[in-house]
C-alpha cells in the first residue's frame, strides 16, 4: 500500500527571533503557509507515496539524516493531511472545488488589488503614473491613451512584440515607460496574446481560461472567438485554466492595458506557460501543437502587424530568497542575464531554449518556458532591442536578485 506523498511546495527559510523556520508555500493557495522546524526537512523529502511511514523512519535512521520516533513521525505527517499539504483526497477535493469555482466565473477578479496596487482607480492612476506614456497618465479609465496624443516616432515601426517584467510597475518604471511610448494606438491591433511565466504545478505546457480580466480601472476583454476556434481543435488548453486564477503576471499586464488604453484596448488571449514545456517529451509535444496551430489562426493578421504578443517573464531568481547559499554579485547576474538573451537579441532563436536550460537548474532563468514559447513565435528576420535591464532586490527579509529585462521586438 502507498505511504503519504508530499505535495509541490515552495520552501522559504526564514528567522524568528532566535529560531529557524521552514515555511512550506502552496503555489496553488488551497492551503495556509505552514511553518516546521527544518530538522524535519529531510522528512518532507522522504514523503515519496512510495513507502510506509515506518520505511521512511527506517530509511533516515540508516542513511543517518534524522532520528525521529515512528509515533512523532506519523503526527508530524497528520499535520501535513490536515494543512492540505499531501497529495491525497483532501487536496484533490479542495482543487476540484477551486477549480469548478473559477470555472464557473465570467469574469477573473483582480487577486491583488488593494494588496500590492491601489484599488481606488484615481491612486491607482497616481501609482502607475511613472511606468505609463505622459498622454496615458491623464486618460480617463474609459478612453484610455488618445491617438492624437504623443504618438510613437512615425520611423519607429510598431512592435510585434514585447517582453516586460511581472513586476509591480514603479519598481521598472523607467524601462516601462520607454517601452509603452514607443506602442502605437491600439487600433493598430486586433488582438493581443499574453504569454505569462507560470510556475504553479500543472501536468499541461499551457493553460487559458475564457474569461475577461477585471481591474479597477475596467475590464479587458478576453478574445473569445479565437479562444473557440483554439478550443475546438485544440481541447486540453482550457483543461488547467484554473492556473489563471493565480497569475500575477497577467494581472499586471491587464492593468497596464487598461490603463493605457481603456475600452479602446483590443481583446486579449491569455495563455500560461508552465514548464512541463521544457521538462517533459509530452509537454513538448503538447507545445508544439498549440504552438502549429495558433500560427495557422494568427498567420494572416500576424503578418499584417495586427497582433502584438505580450511575453510576462523574468531572467535570475538568485540568491538566499530562492534557496541558494550564496548572493551573487549584481554585476554578475546582469553578465549572466546577457548572455542568455543574446540568441534571442541577435535574431537566433532557436538557441534560446539550450542557451536557458544549460544553466544549473535552480538557477534557471524564471521565464524560461515563456521566452522559448515567444521565440517559437516569432518571424523570420525580427528585430529585437533590449530596452531596459536591471537586477532589482527580491522582496522578503532574505537578499536575492530578480533579473528584469524589457525588449521591444519588431
Amino acid at each position: 500500500m502507498p505511504g503519504p506523498k508530499l505535495r509541490r511546495l515552495e520552501r522559504l527559510r526564514m528567522r524568528r527571533g532566535d529560531e529557524e523556520l521552514l515555511v512550506l508555500r502552496d503555489p496553488l493557495e488551497l492551503a495556509e503557509p505552514f511553518a516546521i522546524d527544518p530538522g524535519y526537512e529531510p522528512v518532507l523529502d522522504a514523503l515519496d507515496g512510495e513507502r510506509s511511514l515506518a520505511q521512511v523512519r527506517q530509511s533516515l535512521l540508516m542513511r543517518g539524516l534524522a532520528r525521529v520516533e515512528l509515533q512523532d513521525l506519523e503526527d508530524f505527517v497528520e499535520d501535513l493531511g490536515d494543512a492540505g499539504l499531501l497529495d491525497d483526497d483532501q487536496f484533490r477535493g479542495a482543487w476540484a472545488a477551486a477549480h469548478e469555482s473559477f470555472v464557473d466565473e465570467e469574469i477573473r477578479a483582480p487577486r491583488r488589488a488593494g494588496l500590492l496596487y491601489p484599488d481606488d482607480p484615481e491612486s491607482l492612476r497616481a501609482w502607475l503614473s511613472d511606468a505609463l506614456p505622459p498622454a496615458a497618465r491623464t486618460a480617463t479609465p474609459s478612453t484610455g491613451q488618445h491617438a492624437g496624443e504623443a504618438p510613437a516616432p512615425a520611423w519607429l515601426p510598431a512592435p510585434i512584440a514585447v517582453v516586460t517584467p511581472h513586476q509591480p510597475p514603479p519598481s521598472i518604471a523607467e524601462g516601462l515607460r520607454r517601452l509603452l511610448s514607443s506602442l502605437p494606438p491600439p487600433e493598430q491591433y486586433r488582438r493581443i496574446v499574453i504569454l505569462a511565466t507560470d510556475h504553479t504545478p500543472g501536468l499541461l505546457p499551457y493553460a487559458s481560461a475564457d474569461k475577461d480580466w477585471a481591474t479597477p480601472l475596467g475590464t479587458v476583454a478576453c478574445d473569445l472567438e479565437l479562444l473557440a476556434k483554439l478550443d475546438q481543435r485544440i481541447p486540453w488548453l482550457l483543461r488547467e485554466q484554473t492556473r489563471l486564477r493565480l497569475s500575477d503576471p497577467i494581472e499586471w499586464v491587464t492593468l497596464l492595458l487598461r490603463a493605457m488604453w481603456g475600452d479602446r484596448c483590443p481583446p486579449v488571449l491569455p495563455i500560461a506557460c508552465g514548464q512541463t514545456r521544457l521538462t517533459t517529451q509530452d509537454g513538448a509535444q503538447s507545445a508544439r501543437e498549440l504552438l502549429e496551430v495558433l500560427g495557422e489562426l494568427l498567420g494572416e493578421s500576424t503578418r499584417a502587424g495586427e497582433v502584438l504578443v505580450w511575453a510576462a517573464a523574468e531572467l535570475s531568481h538568485v540568491g538566499p530568497a530562492y534557496g541558494h547559499q550564496e548572493l551573487p554579485d549584481r554585476d554578475q547576474v546582469a553578465d549572466d542575464d546577457r548572455r542568455v538573451l543574446a540568441p534571442l537579441l541577435d535574431n537566433h532563436p532557436e538557441q534560446l531554449a539550450k542557451q536557458c536550460m544549460e544553466r544549473p537548474a535552480a538557477s534557471r532563468p524564471s521565464g524560461t518556458a515563456c521566452l522559448v514559447t515567444l521565440a517559437d513565435l516569432l518571424p523570420a528576420g525580427y528585430r529585437a532591442t533590449l530596452v531596459d535591464y536591471r537586477a532589482i532586490p527580491a522582496p522578503g527579509e532574505q537578499p536575492g536578485w530578480i533579473g528584469c529585462p524589457t525588449i521591444r521586438i519588431s
